[in-house]
């Protein structure tokens, strides 16, 4: 999938590690990437902006990683609500897909994004965006121009090994969404979701929800979707009008859902619990690592971030290059089953 990973601290110094080729350039919130249209002709990149990127056992919030893709490997920008510019190769084994994570659309796109995979296809990515949380953003970008609800598209005949674990615990429920709309969460068992979600979790901790900024208080108690045989699929909450709650992905009525905690021991084993299931459905060994880790993780962890990259990274050889990007909302499929939209997950991919 790709030849060469690597990263710059500028776009004015990419002029420096590009030659001739194709190239997915991934973001840092605060990097100026005006002199990109300044690159020769015969450079073609795509790339996407996201709150911080990473290299090795760091994070960064300016710079940007550079993977340069193998000429097998095809790639391609779609609008997330028309998709009929998507033609995947019968070969494919692996898509990276990343989207604009503030986009209305994407449980549609997956959906035709996963009609379209082969059956021995694994896909990963995640939602692009800035902290600001302002859908108006241009995230998405190639050549050409910047685009707002768009997503890229990269596929290759690669095998990749895929791992997925968030480390979130339930410490209330279950309870069930008695009325949903899109991403908004209207009540819980027939009461103002707000109201319920408050109060159960003023009783189990010792935050003032009136002294605390809310997506404060919703990076530590997201909420939990229940599945049937499966693991959990976190959603979190990230605005309230004092009677709804506002998720980052869509919701079903009738949900069976658990108010979660996340505690940093849990969750720094779950980062390194995905890492050794990525290898464990890959044969040989990877060329590099991938790793779509949430913001909200980050957030949450703090100065206690670096514990998870560092048990991330113990599970590879010390000379396999880790890299990827803090995310806003995860994009995998788990053992061949319909593509899932996650939230607060870790998804590896051993490449």
């Amino acid at each position: 999938m790709f030849e060469e990973i690597s990263f710059c601290e500028s776009a004015e110094k990419l002029h420096t590690s590009l030659t001739k080729g194709r190239y997915l350039l991934l973001v840092a919130n605060k990097t100026d990437i005006a002199s990109l249209a300044s690159l020769n002709d015969d450079i073609s990149f795509v790339g996407a902006v996201f709150p911080r990127v990473i290299y090795q056992n760091q994070t960064f919030e300016t710079g940007i990683i550079i993977a340069k893709m193998s000429d097998s490997t095809l790639s391609c920008i779609v609008p997330m609500d028309n998709t009929t510019q998507l033609k995947l190769p019968e070969e494919t084994n692996a898509v990276l897909t990343f989207i604009d994570g503030y986009s209305i659309h994407t449980d549609r796109f997956l959906e035709i994004l996963y009609a379209q995979l082969p059956e021995q296809a694994r896909i990963l990515g995640g939602g692009s965006g800035t902290m600001s949380l302002d859908p108006s953003s241009y995230l998405i970008f190639d050549n050409t121009q910047r685009y707002t609800n768009y997503a890229i598209v990269i596929a290759s005949k690669q095998n990749v090994g895929l791992g997925i674990k968030h480390g979130w615990t339930t410490v209330m429920g279950p309870f069930i969404a008695t009325h949903c709309s899109g991403h908004t969460l209207e009540k819980i068992n027939f009461q103002d979701a707000y109201s319920v979600y408050r109060s159960i979790v003023e009783n189990i901790s010792d935050i003032a929800f009136d002294q605390t900024p809310f997506f404060t208080i919703a990076q530590r108690f997201p909420l939990g979707v229940v599945r049937y045989n499966k693991d959990f699929i976190i959603r979190e909450p990230f605005s309230t009008n004092g009677q709804t709650l506002t998720l980052n992905a869509q919701i079903d009525a009738n949900s069976v859902i658990s108010i979660l905690e996340g505690k940093a021991d849990a969750i720094i084993e779950a980062a390194r619990e995905a890492a050794v299931a990525s290898l464990h459905v890959k044969a040989q060994a990877p060329s590099s690592v991938l790793l779509i880790d949430c913001i909200s993780r980050y957030l949450l962890l703090e100065e206690r971030y670096g514990e998870e990259l560092d048990a991330i990274t113990s599970v590879y050889d010390s000379t396999v290059p880790l890299w990827g990007v803090l995310s806003l909302g995860e994009i995998a499929n788990a053992n061949q089953e319909g593509i899932e939209f996650y939230n607060n997950t870790c998804v590896i991919g051993s490449l």
